[in-house]
């Protein structure tokens, strides 16, 4: 059985928070046959300013410009949280050691640092990183906050 799924549903989807999302996958689970989610989630793209992202987030587009970050797991759920948390200016940072940090290492399953810089997140053999990070990533001042600068 092939399963359909309404326009409203769709659109909702491809903007979904991480709960919006599992109460999707939830309804494709009962109502399809498995893989029509699977395919859906991983052609569905989110878009916010001039940042474009899977909804995974192993993909994300930065002004048209590609980065692969499926196995860069610090850098992807960096720009997960800030996405998810809508910051996207100064007023919307999040702390780096109070809010960022322990989101990335609970999902990335890393013990505690002693200290941590944004850049730790950002690292490549090529520096494509430091570029996403250098445009995207900006402090707010020097309180050691960050936001997602999508303009």
């Amino acid at each position: 059985m092939e399963a359909t799924i309404p326009t409203e549903l769709l659109m909702r989807f491809l903007r979904a928070t991480p709960k919006q999302q599992a109460a999707i996958d939830r309804f494709l689970a009962r109502n399809g046959d498995g893989e029509v989610g699977a395919e859906l989630v991983t052609h569905a793209r989110g878009k916010v300013g001039r940042l474009e992202y899977s909804a995974d987030f192993n993909e994300v587009w930065l002004g048209g410009k590609f980065f692969d970050l499926s196995s860069r797991a610090r850098a992807r759920h960096c720009i997960q949280y800030l996405v998810e948390c809508d910051a996207f200016d100064a007023q919307s940072a999040r702390h780096l050691e109070k809010e960022i940090d322990p989101y990335v290492r609970e999902k990335c399953q890393l013990p505690p640092a002693a200290e941590i810089k944004i850049q730790h997140y950002f690292t490549d053999a090529d520096g494509k990183l430091k570029r996403l990070r250098t445009e995207l990533v900006k402090a707010a001042g020097r309180n050691g906050r960050f936001y997602l600068n999508v303009r």
